[in-house]
């Protein structure tokens, strides 16, 4: 109301949203701003109908869907998801909504830093983690230097038996790639929702803590 009697521009989001659903009603008119005022490197437009493809594949009912085969690789397992630079926040919103979503345990690191910690920890891994498995999310945007660490993580991982997978972003810019591995994290995280027998939506554990700080 005070926008609105003050001929300021704004954006509404829908109310009833879970946080996570309302993403698209609070990015994209940022990005639109950003795109408006020269600020913004890449296509939001361009990003969208990637975002559009992607999702023709990931409603599919076919066996070739690639969020529903990739969450039948992560099913009973424990992801633990390595972005970097753009991607970094992307691996974070895919730990979260695999928390959520799946009702299960999640893991992220972003590098270069997690080469400085990390990584010792590959030592006694399989002894102490065996359900834990690796994804890497790329871009063909990485920074060279970020490019060559994977490469050497990869050898590292395979080195000592621990499986890795890599989700190459599709897209002509660093901004469709990140918002394309973003979304197609989401669907996989509800594919493997649908794996673990759950509903997505409902976050039991949020609401009652939330209670119980209300009552505190």
């Amino acid at each position: 109301a005070m926008c609105e009697e003050d001929g300021i521009p704004w954006v509404p989001v829908p109310p009833g949203l879970q946080p996570r659903a309302a993403l698209c009603f609070l990015l994209f008119p940022l990005l639109a701003c950003f795109s408006r005022f020269g600020m913004l490197k890449g296509d939001p437009k361009g990003a969208l109908l990637g975002l559009r493809a992607l999702r023709e594949m990931c409603v599919s009912t076919d066996a070739g869907n690639p969020a529903k085969r990739f969450a039948q690789e992560l099913h009973g397992k424990v992801p633990i998801i390595y972005g970097a630079g753009n991607t970094g926040p992307v691996a974070y919103r895919w730990k979260t909504q695999v928390n959520e979503n799946a009702k299960q345990p999640a893991y992220w690191a972003e590098l270069p830093e997690l080469c400085h910690n990390e990584i010792v920890g590959y030592e006694l891994f399989s002894k102490v983690f065996p359900e834990g498995v690796f994804v890497f999310l790329r871009t063909s945007s990485d920074h060279p230097r970020v490019a060559k660490r994977v490469e050497i993580l990869k050898e590292v991982l395979s080195r000592r038996g621990l499986t890795f997978y890599e989700v190459w972003a599709e897209g002509d810019d660093p901004l469709s790639q990140a918002l394309w591995l973003l979304y197609f994290g989401d669907w996989v995280s509800f594919y493997l929702a649908l794996l673990n027998g759950v509903d997505p939506t409902p976050v039991v554990p949020i609401q009652e803590l939330k209670r119980r700080l209300t009552e505190a």
